[in-house]
């Protein structure tokens, strides 16, 4: 209800922030003046008036001679003539009775002359300043007084005003009979309608008896009795209502009367006393610091002050917070009691209809509800009258009893316990006007319950801290009861949980169970297969629906708009992040600079990402390879070779991406053949980009170098191949296993006979060591006869010198008759005479001599024997 009433917003600030704001502010300036009041220590007597109170008891003045008190001395007596005994307080002659004195109380006796005789030494006690009419004060709070005081007086004169207020919104006034009355006149019109609704009844009724259409026989000989009763009702519910309030007013103040001669029947029970504790004049006691005493309870007031045991005023923090809650407290309790007021004029007025609902079983619920809610608002003022008559009688006794001030406080806040019950009595019934308390006390915004919830969420707090510390074997002794409790409790709760898991489990287990889930399963089939007839159905009638299709057109447009517009967003982030030129106004401009810090953020983080991941399968493939146990565990049921497979596999392809990586380092900076195969031989290398980046290459970047021996083997000429073949098994030992593959990739055999078939295995094998491996490969090439015309017409001009160079060093060597050891001399000769043969092929035969090149046709007329190389 607060929020709806806004004050005009600069800040948006709301009433409910505004009034707790000032609710604050009084309250922390009341315990700062109460936390900086000085208290003082009470006298051991006191003035009342012109008497003095003391231990309880008031001394009034002695004019007589009194013996064993000293001359000139004021005297005061307390005299028990039955007990022929006296009390005697005197005062020093001379003593000043604005300030605290000390006196001298005596205990005496009196003589059957009634003389009273005293010790000549007493007791010395200490007695207040005595202050006049004009030493009172109003307000004896220091401080923030000037604003405690003169609410607190508002309050508690309201207070004692506004009972007689609520004792007439209790009682309801006596309905009167006078028909020319507003009350009776709204009523008679709502007879009238309620009267034509049976008219109506009785044409159904008959038209159905008829015509057999609508009620039958049976609705209706049950509905006749009904009706009949209902006529009655509807003409005579105004007076219904009328003995029904009467009842409740008598029942009401039955109960309160009841209440009060208990009270007056009490021992002592001195009426004009408890009317004189009323909220003013304990209020003015308190502000006033005991200076101003209203007539009826200052005797009590006397005692009560004396046994407080400190300062009068300071006794404010307590009472100020209980006038501000009673004030509350009533004012709650108006609002819903003349709410009921209303109410009940509004369910006299519509009686009437009440009845008539009563006929229907249809709208007999209307009637109940109507019966219960006027039910209820009439019980209120019985209830409201047996609480209100207790809490009086409690307090009374309370008070009569006390025998400190603040005692007395709280009694009379007793006396307002009634109505701040009131909106929860009503409540509790159940009723309309409970839900409308429940609006006024609403539990998120009502300041009551918002207290109880904060408090209940502080406790809920230093709960769980308790059980925290009590779980670490820490906390007081009652948390770790409590922990232990709770421990308790979650081992019921999960004994019960696991019963019901087993339960679960047996049902599942159970044939019944198996029938069960078959009937449901056939019955989601036939389920299923209504849902989509009734879609297919739908899909139809869709298709053929000329407004239902400018609807899904429509839709389908608006999605294809918020994707080209989600796409433009995207295209238009991009663009900022990059160096490009953007154009003028563009929409994300602003956050360039931003975008591209970020932007760089996510490409290292998701780059650094892939590089750990890739390490992780390098890793793991080479932990594979080397660990056999490992291998049997990580295969399981495919077997250890698998497993082995696959971290070949894994180490293989990381190995791979790196190389491929490293030769998109070398495209980007565009080395020359003569840098790539220096690189690749181990010879450091500089490149620079087209943006002038420059880039040192050395011979421990091991996978730019296998980049380039790929490249080179690729696409290097045969000099270059056979330079890194040749270093395979000694400076390039490491790259031996690429080098073989790159060779058998690229095809080099076509290039150079010798280096196709077993040449390649070696090369894996490290058996082709320098230029010796190389020529070795040649010669067990040319002895294996695989060297045909065709090779000789399309091998490199290097390849073919390479090869006629060894074979005619061994010739030279067979015809001076030192062949090498091992060399089968005739197979020697008849390979030799082949090799001459398809030297002349290739240079003659018109479908291959085609493919020599020019440089290579000496080379082949030497092969042939025609001429010399």
């Amino acid at each position: 209800m607060w929020d709806t009433y806004r004050l005009p917003t600069l800040g948006n600030f709301s009433l409910r922030q505004i009034v707790v704001s000032f609710l604050a502010v009084i309250m922390s300036a009341l315990f700062l003046t109460i936390s900086h009041s000085a208290v003082a220590a009470a006298a051991d007597a006191s003035w009342q008036g012109d008497n003095i109170s003391y231990n309880a008891e008031t001394y009034q003045p002695e004019s007589g001679t009194i013996q064993g008190v000293p001359a000139g001395t004021q005297v005061y007596s307390l005299k028990n003539t039955t007990a022929r005994t006296a009390k005697v307080i005197y005062i020093p002659a001379g003593a000043d009775m604005t300030k605290e004195v000390q006196a001298q109380a005596l205990d005496c006796t009196i003589s059957p002359a009634n003389a009273v005789s005293c010790p000549t030494q007493g007791r010395t006690i200490s007695l207040d300043a005595k202050k006049d009419q004009k030493e009172k004060t109003q307000c004896d709070v220091a401080g923030v007084g000037w604003i405690v005081c003169i609410i607190s007086r508002f309050i508690a004169d309201g207070m004692d005003k506004i009972f007689s207020i609520i004792a007439s919104y209790l009682e309801v006034k006596p309905i009167t009979t006078d028909t020319d009355s507003g009350l009776f006149q709204a009523w008679s019109m709502a007879r009238s309608i309620a009267n034509l609704a049976f008219v109506v009844a009785f044409l159904v009724i008959i038209y159905s008896q008829i015509t057999t259409i609508g009620f039958s026989n049976y609705n209706i000989k049950k509905m006749i009795p009904r009706l009949i009763v209902a006529a009655i009702l509807v003409n005579i519910s105004y007076y219904v209502c009328s003995i029904a309030v009467d009842l409740s007013n008598i029942l009401g103040h039955s109960v309160q009367q009841a209440l009060i001669n208990i009270r007056t029947a009490l021992p002592n029970p001195a009426p004009e006393s408890l009317d004189s504790f009323s909220w003013k004049n304990i209020t003015e006691y308190i502000l006033s610091g005991g200076t101003i005493v209203a007539a009826g309870f200052a005797a009590k007031a006397a005692f009560l002050g004396g046994a407080a045991g400190g300062s009068i005023s300071g006794l404010a923090f307590l009472l100020f917070p209980i006038l501000v809650t009673g004030a509350l407290a009533v004012l709650v309790a108006v609002l819903i009691l003349a709410a009921r007021q209303a109410l009940i004029t509004i369910l006299i007025i519509v009686s009437p209809l009440a009845f008539v609902a009563y006929l229907l079983p249809n709208t007999e619920k209307w009637f109940e509800k109507w019966r219960e809610l006027f039910t209820t608002m009439l019980l209120v003022f019985p209830m409201f009258s047996l609480l209100f008559g207790g809490s009086q009688l409690a307090s009374y006794l309370i008070i009569q009893n006390a025998d400190q001030i603040s005692v007395v406080i709280f009694a009379m806040f007793i006396q307002v316990a009634p109505l701040v019950l009131t909106p929860f009595l009503i409540k509790f019934s159940g009723s309309l006007l409970g839900r409308i308390a429940g609006m006024v006390n609403d539990p998120k915004r009502g300041i009551v319950d918002r207290a109880r919830n904060w408090s209940t969420d502080k406790a809920e707090v230093q709960r769980a801290k308790g059980q925290i510390a009590a779980q670490k074997g820490g906390g007081t002794r009652f948390q770790r009861q409590a922990y232990r409790r709770e421990l308790d409790k979650q081992n019921r709760s999960s004994w019960k949980k696991a019963g019901e898991a087993h339960v679960d489990a047996g049902w599942h287990q159970d044939p019944r169970y198996t029938r069960h889930h078959a009937s449901i399963s056939e019955a989601e089939i036939i389920k299923k297969a209504g849902e989509t007839s009734a879609e297919r159905h739908f899909e139809h009638r869709k298709a053929q629906d000329a407004n239902l299709q400018r609807y899904i057109g429509r839709t389908r447009v608006n999605q294809d708009a918020i994707k080209a517009l989600e796409q433009e967003e995207e295209r238009a982030y991009s663009e900022v992040k990059t160096s490009a030129t953007l154009p003028p106004n563009h929409r994300f401009s602003a956050i360039r600079d931003e975008a591209k810090v970020e932007q760089r953020r996510i490409d290292v983080a998701e780059s650094a990402l892939a590089s750990a991941k890739a390490m992780q399968r390098e890793d793991f493939g080479k932990a594979l390879i080397r660990d056999e146990a490992l291998q049997a565990n990580a295969g399981g049921v495919a077997g250890a070779e698998r497993a082995l497979a696959v971290g070949v596999s894994e180490y293989r392809k990381a190995y791979g991406d790196k190389v491929n990586e490293a030769a998109a380092i070398l495209k980007h900076f565009n080395l020359s053949g003569t840098d790539r195969q220096n690189h690749a031989m181990g010879i450091t290398v500089e490149a620079k980009d087209a943006d002038g980046n420059i880039k040192i290459l050395r011979a421990d970047s091991q996978f730019t170098r296998e980049a380039a021996i790929e490249q080179q083997l690729a696409t290097g000429t045969y000099l270059e191949a056979t330079q890194i073949i040749e270093a395979s098994a000694t400076g390039l030992a490491k790259y031996r296993t690429t080098i073989q593959e790159a060779v058998a990739q690229n095809k080099l055999g076509q290039k150079a006979v010798f280096y196709g078939g077993q040449t390649i295995n070696d090369i894996g094998q490290g058996r082709v060591v320098g230029s010796a491996g190389v020529d070795e490969a040649v010669l067990r090439t040319f002895m294996q006869g695989k060297i045909s015309a065709g090779d000789l017409a399309t091998n490199d001009v290097g390849a073919l010198e390479r090869m006629w160079s060894v074979i005619g060093g061994v010739e030279a060597q067979v015809t001076g008759g030192t062949p090498p050891a091992g060399l089968n001399v005739t197979e020697f000769n008849d390979r030799l005479t082949a090799l001459r043969t398809a030297a002349g092929l290739a240079l003659t035969n018109r479908s291959i001599s085609g493919s020599v090149k020019d440089n290579a046709r000496e080379v082949l007329e030497a092969m042939r024997g025609t001429s010399t190389p």
